[in-house]
Parts: structure tokens; C-alpha cells; sequence
């Protein structure tokens, strides 16, 4: 932070004054980010409370809505995530050689037209509704590393934790808003298919506006002014971010700091896929709330991560720039909360499940989607701040090996609960969903750090070492 804090020798202004225009192209740009989350999310869920609907023949009246006798439901709930994983190493290093534009063009129309498609094929027999499912889940898999690697183009340093936050609260609006009005949309004379149709509507939408108005960064926007590309480049080194540099693979395999985002990205994704996948089954058979009443109380939890995501960005923001904390510490303090507190909900959940109410229980639901915001403004930033420059391979990385070992996390529900109305079974998930949040606010908190690390400057190392070599070599001749 002290060397971002120095002057610019060129302009004998300090590097961190804010353009006076308070709303400026980075915010357009973050904006169009959440609102492709918000939508792809929703694509992403909307089946987690459809599925009920398609299902079940009690929930809709309307004899024309289709109903199917399907007995792998976790399977298709599951399909998603199968090649979810598959593509993020190499779109991390896509984004990084040839911009993310055009790759969250392409794969956010692929997902749109896949949920487009599942009404009219899902007749054909439940491997049409995977097949769809998967689509989307490889689509999807661009869309994270594709993102960081545009944070480390638009987001200025001392705005980091607030725009990160901002752009992921996409994520929990568009849960929350599928999650909710699926359940409407099934419960009325339209049925479950209009939430597809709906999401994939949106997703078409967001496409054209896109390609309009977006940009791979500061350096090809032509409405940006001088003042905001000069603070945004500033605060982020002064370094020149738009050539296509090698990969440190063994300095980040090698770095404890990585280690501690991939496994706060294990633990967190584990939490999260049992969340979206199988609460709405939870409030079905144990809590006895109908579609209506599921699919808004379901969303409840990401209502109040949209809320204290925020909260949590600002005030990390905040603590950083007044000084009273540095990077590192205020990336652990967000974390721990955000991982800490979900556990202890979820434990508490688990010991009272017998005789806990249906307001108690969702209470503690709310409370465990509500404070894991805190990872928002920690390991999910921390990327930027070990390395702007291979943020968008390092999310890769991780969320590929995050994804994949959050696969089985639906399949191991149907393990463990063979009677969905029994909530003592129920109790083994959160109790084993508890102790993975656990397992990665600690290892977060003791490993991680704030600092740049060394190896982002990886590639300018290695050419002035060529370099040197190549002048050795002709001294010698």
C-alpha cells in the first residue's frame, strides 16, 4: 500500500486521487458484470426449486403444465457442476491473451439458449434436462475467471473490496430472484417452464447489450477520460497489464497464500452447492413449506448476502484506506466472519434439528447464506491482490479444483438422507457441511496474506534475465 500511496513523478499528483466524476466507465463496466451473474445464477438455480414442479403433480392444477416421473433428481441437479470445472484453467489464460469479451459473449449465449431449450425437450426423458444442464455448466465455467481477470483491468486498488463485492452480489440477487419467483412461476397456470424461459430470455438480453457497451479493459475503451485510466492504471502498478505474458506455474503451486484461496474456495463452494441444491428439498419434506412459500423462503438466505456483501466490501475498503488495518488483516477479519459464522449456524442447526421450529430453522438457514458475504471482500479479492496480472489464472485454478471436488456435495446428501422427512439424517449434513466452513475460515486465516507477491512480476523477470543473457553472450563473442 505505501509504494500505491506515492506520487507520480510525471504529474505531481498523488496516485490515488479519484477522477472528480463520480460515476466513471469502471462502473459501467462492473455493472454489466453483476448484471451477467445475477442472470446466470438464475439460469444456474432456477431448476434447484423446478425441479419440485416437474415432479410433482400436487403442485400445479393446470393438467397442460407436464409433470414427470424422474428418480434422479440429484443427478440432474448435479449435471451442472460435472463440467463446470473443465474450462476455467483455460479461460483464465484466454482472458489474459485475448481479452474476456467475446468468451463471456459466446458462453453466456450458450447458456441462455440451453435453458431456453429444457421445456421442450425435458419430454424426451430426463438425460435431455443433464444434457442441457451440462451446456450450461461448461458455459459458466468461463464466466469467473473471465471476471477476475477484468477486476484486475477496471478495479482501482483502494476500490478493490467494494467493486469485487458489488459485482458478485450478482450472484446472490439473481439466487434470491430465481429462487422466489420460480416458485411463483411453478405454482401458476404457466408453470415451471416459464422460469426457463424467462432466465433464458434475460440471458439473450444481457448478450446484445454486451457487445455493445462492454470492454476488455481501460486501454480499448474510447469514452473513458484520461483522469480515470490514469487512476485506475496507477493504482494498480503502473504497470503494463495489456501484453500476454508466461505463467508461474511453480511459483503458485509453490505459494501458501494460493493454497489458502483454494482451499477457502473448496470450503466455500461445498457449503454453497449443498445450500443452493438441497435446502429447497430441506423446506419441502422437513419444514413442510409449499412451492410458494419454498422457493421465497429458499431465497431468504441470498437476500441477506446481497445485504452484508456490501457491508462488508465497504467497511473492508474502508479500515484498509483510513490505515487502521493493513491488506492482510482486513482480508482475514471478512473471511473468518464469513466462514466462522456459517458453521456455527450450521452446527447449531444440526443440534436442535429435532426439535427446532420451521422459524428457528430458517432463521439459522438465513444467518449461514447471510454472513458467508464475509468471503466476498476476502479470499474471493485476495486473487487481485497476490497478482492483478494472473488473477484471472489463479481463479481458474482454484475454482477448477474447487468445482471439482464440490461434485459429489448433492450425492452425498442422498447418501446420508434416504428419508427426506427425517431431520435427524438432515442433522449429518449440516454438521458435516459445518465443519468444512470450519476447515476453511482456519486455514485462510493462519496462511493468507494481502501482500503482492513476487511472481507477479514473473514475466518481466524472465525477459530481463533473457536479456542480460543475450548481452553476455555477445561481451563473450
Amino acid at each position: 500500500m505505501k509504494q500505491l500511496e506515492q506520487e507520480n513523478p510525471d504529474t505531481e499528483k498523488p496516485i490515488h486521487k479519484r477522477p472528480e466524476k463520480w460515476l466513471g466507465v469502471r462502473h459501467v463496466q462492473m455493472t454489466l458484470l453483476c448484471f451477467m451473474l445475477g442472470i446466470a445464477y438464475g439460469q444456474r438455480v432456477n431448476l434447484s426449486v423446478g425441479i419440485v414442479a416437474m415432479t410433482d403433480k400436487n403442485i400445479n392444477p393446470n393438467e397442460n403444465i407436464p409433470v414427470y416421473n424422474w428418480t434422479d433428481q440429484n443427478v440432474i441437479l448435479s449435471a451442472f457442476f460435472w463440467v463446470y470445472f473443465i474450462p476455467q484453467i483455460g479461460a483464465g489464460q484466454a482472458a489474459e491473451r485475448f481479452g474476456a469479451k467475446w468468451f463471456l459473449v459466446v458462453t453466456m449465449l450458450l447458456s441462455s439458449v440451453a435453458s431456453l431449450l429444457i421445456p421442450p425437450l425435458a419430454a424426451f426423458g430426463s438425460w435431455t434436462v443433464i444434457l442441457c444442464r451440462g451446456i450450461q455448466g461448461f458455459s459458466q465455467g468461463w464466466l469467473f475467471p473471465c471476471c477476475t481477470y477484468l477486476f484486475g483491468k477496471w478495479a482501482p486498488a483502494p476500490e478493490l473490496s467494494t467493486i469485487v463485492t458489488f459485482v458478485s452480489i450478482g450472484c446472490q440477487v439473481g439466487t434470491a430472484a430465481s429462487m422466489g419467483l420460480t416458485g411463483v412461476m411453478s405454482a401458476s397456470k404457466y408453470g415451471w417452464p416459464l422460469a426457463s424461459y424467462t432466465s433464458g430470455c434475460l440471458g439473450l438480453l444481457w448478450v446484445v447489450v454486451y457487445i455493445i457497451l462492454g470492454s476488455n479493459g481501460p486501454h480499448e475503451h474510447k469514452d473513458i477520460t484520461p483522469a480515470e485510466h490514469h487512476y485506475i492504471r496507477s493504482t494498480l502498478g503502473n504497470e503494463n497489464v495489456d501484453e500476454p505474458r508466461s505463467t508461474p506455474w511453480k511459483d503458485m503451486a509453490l505459494s501458501l497464500p494460493v493454497w489458502a484461496i483454494l482451499v477457502s474456495n473448496c470450503c466455500s463452494d461445498w457449503g454453497l452447492y449443498t445450500c443452493l441444491t438441497e435446502v429447497p428439498t430441506y423446506m419441502n419434506y422437513v419444514l413442510g413449506f409449499n412451492i410458494d412459500d419454498n422457493g421465497l423462503l429458499s431465497a431468504l438466505p441470498y437476500i441477506a448476502n446481497t445485504i452484508l456483501a456490501l457491508l462488508f466490501g465497504v467497511a473492508t475498503d474502508y479500515i484498509v484506506n483510513k490505515g487502521w488495518v493493513n491488506v492482510t488483516v482486513g482480508r482475514k477479519i471478512a473471511n473468518t466472519i464469513g466462514f466462522i459464522g456459517p458453521g456455527v449456524a450450521l452446527l447449531v442447526l444440526g443440534l436442535y434439528q429435532k426439535s427446532a421450529s420451521s422459524t428457528l430453522a430458517t432463521t439459522l438457514l438465513v444467518l449461514t447464506g447471510g454472513i458467508s458475504a464475509g468471503s466476498t471482500a476476502g479470499f474471493m479479492v485476495n486473487y487481485l491482490d497476490l497478482s492483478p496480472v494472473y488473477a484471472g489464472t489463479m481463479m481458474g485454478l482454484t475454482n477448477t479444483i474447487s468445482n471439482a471436488l464440490s461434485i459429489p456435495s448433492p450425492l452425498l446428501v442422498g447418501v446420508f438422507v434416504k428419508d427426506n422427512t427425517n431431520a435427524g439424517q438432515w442433522s449429518i449434513v449440516f454438521y458435516f457441511t459445518a465443519g468444512i466452513y470450519f476447515l476453511g475460515g482456519l486455514f485462510f486465516l493462519v496462511f493468507a496474506t494481502g501482500e503482492r507477491q513476487g511472481w507477479n512480476y514473473y514475466d518481466k523477470q524472465q525477459k530481463k534475465g533473457d536479456k542480460e543473457s543475450a548481452a553476455e553472450g555477445h561481451l563473450c563473442e
